[in-house]
């Protein structure tokens, strides 16, 4: 069996960005208007994404975008809200830095909950960086739910962008920029001009060479570099794994119990190996889907510490209002 996939070359934003470091307002806007029509077109097929991010945008080779990975997306939504019981038990979804508060706190949520991420998006366009990026993943959930953004850092940028991104960076989704309808978020000011019929006419803000055919190991950037040093404490990890079997090998007590082979034990330590590593990398963007991030919430809750071989006590991270469900934001208005 073959499957055919579309060839896109051009990388994605993430690749873009870790390049560049950040946009243009000009080449911002430009791609803010193409992801903007991907999700007019979402909506319009009651789909929502909940993983709208940099690394899941990708650039094809005339330099227009293209939405990929709908690994965590919610298909056929015909209410207003999908309801927590819809979800399963695994509702927490999406990654970090981009989750929207009401997936954090596991309510109810519909198409607001990728306008925020798409808020998120632009503001990292600009940036560089996201704006509620933590000192790891509890602090950038508290950062997100308190909607503490690092607002000072969107300087050379017009008031109209920074009026768009707060907008859609509200705590409280009904209040969020697009909560009535998209057409809320396409006829917001900063888009002045645009004729949202001929968006592909716009001038492309860049464009990747393909002229040759492994060009475009040029355009991707991984999130997590799996590097030599992991490799290196994985086979440590394994010399001793091997090292503890022969040592029970020879134990004539321990070998009247039931055992597994030295090579099932390898291939556990190394995936248990591999999961520690990618806690460590999911501390500033790993992606949530089967933990419930407001476990970290609780007063007096425990959480892995930093040696990833106990648990240390940490004080509630949120405010009582916060915690209890209280989502209201001063922080902006729907616009008309």
């Amino acid at each position: 069996m073959y499957i055919v996939m579309e060839y896109i070359p051009g990388g994605d934003i993430f690749s873009l960005l870790q390049n560049v470091g950040a946009l243009e307002e000009s080449d911002c806007r430009t791609y803010t208007v193409q992801l903007v029509k991907a999700l007019q077109f979402l909506r319009q097929n009651g789909i929502i994404h909940r993983d709208l991010k940099p690394d899941n945008v990708l650039i094809t080779a005339k330099g227009s975008l293209k939405l990929a990975d709908f690994g965590l997306s919610y298909f056929g939504v015909t209410g207003q809200h999908i309801k927590t019981e819809e979800k399963g038990p695994n509702n927490v979804v999406g990654t970090p830095d981009y989750m929207a508060p009401e997936i954090i706190l596991s309510k109810n949520h519909t198409y607001t909950a990728d306008y925020w991420s798409l808020g998120v998006m632009v503001f990292e366009m600009l940036v560089g960086i996201p704006p509620f990026h933590g000192t790891d993943e509890a602090d950038t959930f508290r950062r997100i739910l308190l909607g503490t953004a690092c607002w000072d850092e969107l300087t050379d940028v017009s008031e109209d962008a920074i009026d768009f991104i707060k907008k859609l960076l509200v705590v409280n989704p009904e209040q969020r920029l697009g909560s009535k309808n998209i057409d809320q978020i396409m006829k917001h000011k900063w888009f002045t001009g645009i004729d949202w019929d001929d968006v592909e006419s716009m001038e492309p803000v860049f464009i990747p060479d393909t002229s040759r055919l492994d060009s475009y190991k040029e355009y991707f950037t991984d999130r997590y570099q799996f590097n030599q040093n992991d490799e290196s404490d994985i086979i440590e990890d394994m010399q001793s794994a091997e090292q503890g079997v022969k040592k029970a090998d020879d134990d004539d007590e321990v070998t009247q119990f039931p055992s597994i082979s030295l090579e099932q034990l390898k291939d556990t330590n190394v995936e248990i190996a591999e999961k520690i590593r990618q806690q460590h990398r999911r501390a500033s963007d790993g992606k949530v889907q089967k933990d419930n991030p407001m476990n970290l919430f609780k007063p007096n809750c425990l959480k892995p510490s930093s040696s990833q071989t106990g648990n240390v006590l940490i004080s509630p991270l949120v405010p009582a209002k916060v915690a209890s469900g209280d989502l209201s934001s001063p922080s902006g208005e729907p616009s008309d």
